[in-house]
């Protein structure tokens, strides 16, 4: 069966896609199916996708339960806020635009969304094209990653270190200051010591989990460390 797939300004047979789908990364096949089905099929698709009622996890039930005031986060979905209503009965305040850093202070525990929220649509970077610009329109975003960095002691849960944008934020933050920099964490699944070793150089140290469920044990055994909080 022949497949023809028409964008705005092309046509792509079933071999050419074929092809570059063998050889591109989920940030370029997501630029050709943005291109392909035009933004309001796109932004119906994240949201049939990341407005799901699905269960809270332990792992978010956790989160919730750590004293800390400021999350940064690069989901799209709503789960963060549901934990948060569930265990104080209100949202916490959730920063999604950058200008939104000025007005909301962080006395208490704020929600900061570097990749867009799915209620807002157009936020939410997932193509190539998005990442490329995201320095130049979130450069606010960066800064707070920045200090917070090198300020405070950083837990990353569920992050990406092998994400490039996050990498290059990262490295940002590291290159402002030349000593005194502030040890951060990172609870990860499927890593080896070759890994830990190289992030532990650059201020990062990896907490091994054996798989995903064992993640939530482990903050709880954060939160039950630092005597605070209920169980």
């Amino acid at each position: 069966m022949k497949i023809v797939i028409e964008t705005e300004s092309n046509t792509y047979s079933n071999e050419d896609l074929e092809s570059f789908f063998a050889k591109s990364d989920h940030l370029e096949i997501a630029d050709v199916f943005k291109a392909t089905v035009q933004d309001h099929r796109y932004y119906s698709f994240l949201r049939s996708h990341y407005r799901r009622d699905v269960p809270l996890s332990k792992l978010h039930r956790a989160i919730s339960r750590l004293p800390i005031k400021t999350i940064f986060t690069t989901n799209y979905d709503k789960l963060l806020e549901r934990a948060y209503r569930d265990r104080n009965g209100i949202d916490p305040p959730v920063i999604i635009f950058p200008e939104q850093l000025g007005y909301i202070e962080d006395t208490s525990i704020r929600i900061i969304k570097l990749h867009g929220d799915i209620d807002h649509p157009k936020t939410v970077v997932l193509t190539r094209m998005d990442y490329a610009n995201y320095g130049s329109r979130h450069r606010e975003f960066e800064q707070k990653f920045h200090n917070s960095v090198n300020e405070y002691t950083m837990l990353f849960v569920g992050f990406g270190l092998r994400d490039p944008n996050f990498k290059r934020i990262y490295y940002d933050a590291r290159g402002l200051y030349d000593s005194g920099k502030r040890l951060a964490y990172a609870i990860m699944t499927d890593t080896n010591q070759v890994e830990r070793d190289l992030w532990e150089k650059d201020q990062l140290k990896i907490l091994p989990a054996k798989s995903y469920s064992q993640v939530a044990t482990i903050i709880e055994e954060i939160r039950a460390s630092a005597k605070v909080g209920s169980p």
